[in-house]
């Protein structure tokens, strides 16, 4: 009897559940069997990433073009993942989208992963003695996700899920620098929309800022955002979660002696998140193109 996520796979790859002797030439069937499941595994991730970055959903012609795969390797991926709810057919146009157990993949693994930077954060907050801040980037804005909040009478705090425009803030620039150029620039304009004749000139100068935390790593807000607050912040590109920025708001009053402090802090814990966070690197290419047949 076969569970279903063995069915699910099996059936991913067009191959029956029968497992191939293990008499002359067995180990080498094995072996190619464990290759094909490999491969399977790796398109359906790849598709897999691919909705995510297409909240109302995609055909399978239009995944099939994406992915440069056959039509009918899609259609096995595809079926297998709806079978488990990890994709979800919606719509009378035969659209598919990430389904109801991915999403719930998503936030636990988001919930334990802030478990586990939490710490870093109360560490970093003892030692400037200012509240922390973790964000992300969420619907165009930088949404703070976590906090450790500082224990001064006079301190700058902002509730957890409070989101803030990207191009005056430290968190906001620091996620637009790791961003592509051309969506960080997008990102920007769609911002300053509405604003008067000098809408060019501030986008210019904001390009140029955001070029030179690029550059630098570090992001500033000189009470743009809010008067009587400043901030720093940097981005850490290396997180399960995406794209994050860890940003220090500070009482303009304390600015200026502890601006070098905090910088120096910030970058040792981006140092440490990177090594305890960040993925090692990936070989090349994790599935094939359509010139190979394999499992097709």
């Amino acid at each position: 009897m076969l569970h279903r996520s063995q069915f699910s796979l099996e059936c991913a790859s067009g191959r029956s559940s029968t497992t191939p002797p293990m008499g002359k030439g067995g180990e080498a069937a094995q072996q190619g069997s464990e290759r094909t499941g490999i491969q399977v595994l790796a398109r359906a991730a790849e598709l897999l990433r691919l909705l995510r970055s297409a909240p109302a959903g995609m055909t399978q012609a239009e995944i099939t073009g994406a992915l440069g795969l056959a039509r009918t390797t899609v259609h096995r991926i595809v079926t297998a993942l709806c079978a488990e709810s990890l994709v979800e057919r919606v719509g009378a146009n035969g659209r598919f989208r990430i389904g109801p157990e991915f999403i719930q993949a998503g936030h636990s693994a988001r919930s334990t992963f802030i478990g586990e930077i939490h710490g870093y954060l109360q560490a970093l907050s003892a030692k400037i003695d200012e509240t922390v801040d973790l964000s992300t980037f969420e619907r165009g804005r930088a949404v703070i996700i976590d906090q450790v909040v500082a224990q001064h009478r006079l301190c700058a705090v902002s509730a957890i899920g409070s989101a803030f425009p990207l191009h005056c803030t430290a968190n906001g620039r620091a996620l637009l620098a790791v961003m592509p150029l051309p969506a960080s620039h997008r990102l920007l304009r769609k911002e300053l929309q509405g604003l008067d004749s000098e809408e060019s000139e501030c986008l210019t100068k904001l390009y140029e800022m955001i070029d030179t935390v690029r550059e630098s790593g570090i992001a500033f807000d000189l009470e743009e955002h809010s008067s009587g607050i400043c901030a720093v912040g940097v981005a850490f590109e290396g997180s399960p979660l995406g794209h994050l920025a860890i940003s220090i708001p500070i009482p303009a009053a304390r600015f200026a002696r502890k601006k070098a402090r905090a910088i120096v802090e910030l970058k040792a814990l981006l140092d440490r998140l990177k090594d305890t966070f960040s993925p090692p690197p990936q070989p090349g290419a994790s599935f094939t193109s359509e010139k190979d047949t394999t499992c097709r």
